[in-house]
């Protein structure tokens, strides 16, 4: 079989029946044999065992253990690019539930990750697995309107791509409108460069250009150069034949860019009063104990200004924070969450007092979930390493 099928055929495991079951191998034996396939490189077989400790911690409800098995993964994924990159996530997916939303790697996120990474690269390939990844969140109402409109994105590419094309426009300006009206860049940027090449093929260059425009109406000064090479990318491999006027709404908002614009941003190296000083159980630490009463670890609320955040084990805790350059880190108790963007993320939980918040990030990581609210919503972090969306 085909190299590119069998990674096909990876990514519908989780879909065309439930995960199975992870063997029994401790968590430290897998991540110990994902090494040492790693260091032998066999990039995808330590990607499975990768997704295999994952999934032991997602099974067991045991956020501690996710989040070793992540900060694993996360480390391994860095480390890979292009190509390898993608089908890493894919020999990792095929081990994880597609349908839950974890804290710290999550199925839909990562699938994605890897569609925005394929709409850019041109290929295509992963592009239905994708789709099918997401296909149970655009009927969830807890996995939120971005993985929602995620999932939407990733059913109209498939069908521009290769099924039937005159169904895809709709939903691609529905997805551009709401990622450029709640400010999700990427996804606008994704959006608008599928619809021009679309539209591009239907010999409407106007419409194109509008298409381009809708997404090129989120640069500014303030926008990171993360996604101003994203875009890059698309336009060079997506756009690359495209007339000078389809692309000039782009070139007319990076002219608004001062040499001096920002690149990632500031990085935060965190918030909050858990410095490194006297050891002692944290909060977080005795949150996610056996037995513990606190269900709701945190839940973090887009508003118009930026995040609202709470603590389930301190109803009394609020802090108000506008929205971040680069990634910003908070550390309350012994959890400290990532913001970026409009997007929340479970950075790390410490059970001890003392140790000092995680070290700052300058982007977000590859990998790491990172979830985009739309205003209004609020992302919930439970004990058991869950996440819902909800508004």
């Amino acid at each position: 079989m085909p190299r590119a099928a069998l990674l096909a055929a990876a990514w519908l495991v989780p879909l065309l029946a439930p995960p199975s079951p992870v063997p029994k191998e401790s968590l430290k034996d897998l991540l110990a044999e994902a090494e040492a396939k790693s260091r032998a490189s066999k990039p995808l077989e330590a990607a499975a065992l990768y997704g295999q400790a994952i999934a032991l911690g997602h099974r067991n409800g045991d956020l501690l253990q996710e989040q070793e098995a992540a900060e694993a993964f996360l480390r391994f994924y860095a480390g890979t690019d292009g190509d390898g990159r993608r089908e890493a996530a894919a020999a990792a997916l095929a081990k994880l539930d597609a349908k839950r939303c974890g804290a710290f790697v999550s199925a839909p996120l990562l699938a994605g990750e890897v569609l925005l990474a394929e709409v850019a690269k041109g290929d295509g390939k992963l592009v239905a697995e994708a789709a099918a990844v997401l296909g149970w969140h655009a009927r969830n109402a807890r996995s939120g309107a971005a993985i929602a409109a995620t999932a939407s994105f990733a059913a109209a590419v498939k069908e521009a791509r290769g099924g039937d094309p005159s169904k895809a426009a709709l939903p691609l300006n529905e997805v551009l409108d709401l990622a450029v009206e709640q400010d999700w860049t990427d996804l606008a940027l994704a959006a608008g460069a599928e619809l021009a090449v679309l539209r591009l093929k239907g010999g409407d260059a106007a419409g194109a250009a509008a298409a381009v425009g809708s997404a090129a109406a989120l640069i500014s000064p303030k926008t990171e150069r993360r996604h101003l090479e994203f875009f890059k990318e698309l336009s060079e491999v997506r756009l690359k034949d495209a007339p000078e006027a389809v692309l000039k709404p782009w070139h007319d908002a990076m002219g608004y860019l001062k040499k001096d614009a920002p690149g990632v941003g500031a990085p935060d190296g965190g918030a909050g009063g858990d410095a490194a000083g006297a050891r002692r159980e944290s909060p977080f630490g005795a949150a996610v104990k056996p037995g513990a009463k606190t269900r709701v670890l945190a839940t973090v609320s887009r508003t118009k200004e930026g995040f609202d955040l709470r603590l389930g084990w301190d109803p009394k805790f609020r802090s108000a924070f506008a929205h971040p350059p680069g990634v910003r880190h908070v550390t309350e108790g012994g959890l400290t969450l990532a913001f970026a963007d409009r997007s929340v993320s479970a950075r790390a939980g410490d059970p001890v007092l003392g140790n000092g918040p995680p070290g700052a990030d300058s982007q977000p990581a590859p990998g790491r979930a990172f979830y985009r609210l739309a205003r209004g919503e609020t992302w919930t972090l439970h004990r058991d390493g869950v996440v819902f969306i909800t508004r």
